[in-house]
């Protein structure tokens, strides 16, 4: 054990008790570690239960970053907080955006999520079923996502929840802090570069009729 001393009010013990439980179900622990913890648990708090029934199934959600987090960072970030924290729910952060840029986007507006949480789906190759794809790849449960190209194929994931587009309120929080480089990437950038080649959704020219 370490050599630091932790003081835990009486009152948190349980909680805290409940806490290491769990952990030492789903963490590697060494095994000498584990069973000075367990002694010091069942030490500390003799009349809990030794063991907390795990979950039948983990849920897995995804969250779309653009127009879901960074428009309702308030709403959201704390809600992803309280499921983090919560083993019956496993929580993915989905983009279209390059990999490295939400990443540097998540931490300059220190969103907690593991870097194997966040995933980049691949709009070149996929087109609007890219999240849909990484979804199935995943096992998602649910996926949260405001355009709904992506939460429209059916049965990936199960459970499709579209953030409904609000006009009112800007694409970025008033507090969301978004990175000073080009803001298109994913399926914005395809659209822009499709237009640029002549190839995008602009409407074909009419021929212009001679006159007689």
């Amino acid at each position: 054990m370490g050599k630091e001393a932790l003081y835990v009010p009486e009152e948190s013990l349980p909680d805290v008790v409940r806490v290491l439980r769990a952990g030492l179900q789903t963490e590697a622990v060494p095994p000498e570690v584990k069973e000075a913890l367990v002694r010091w648990c069942h030490e500390m708090c003799p009349g809990l239960p030794e063991r907390i029934p795990k979950p039948a199934k983990v849920l897995k959600i995804g969250i779309d970053i653009g127009g879901v987090i960074t428009k309702y960072p308030d709403v959201v970030l704390p809600l992803m907080n309280a499921l983090r924290d919560n083993p019956l729910f496993e929580v993915h952060v989905l983009t279209d955006m390059p990999r490295k840029k939400a990443l540097k986007m998540l931490r300059a507006n220190k969103v907690t999520i593991h870097p194997d949480r966040l995933h980049a789906c691949d709009y070149a190759k996929y087109g609007e079923q890219c999240k849909a794809v990484k979804a199935e790849e995943l096992g998602l449960d649910m996926l949260w996502d405001d355009h709904m190209g992506y939460v429209s194929m059916a049965d990936m994931p199960a459970l499709r929840l579209f953030v409904m587009p609000d006009p009112t309120r800007d694409y970025y929080h008033p507090t969301w802090k978004t990175p000073g480089d080009d803001p298109s990437f994913g399926r914005v950038l395809q659209k822009k570069d499709a237009a640029l080649d002549g190839q995008g959704s602009k409407k074909p020219r009419r021929p212009r009729q001679s006159k007689h």
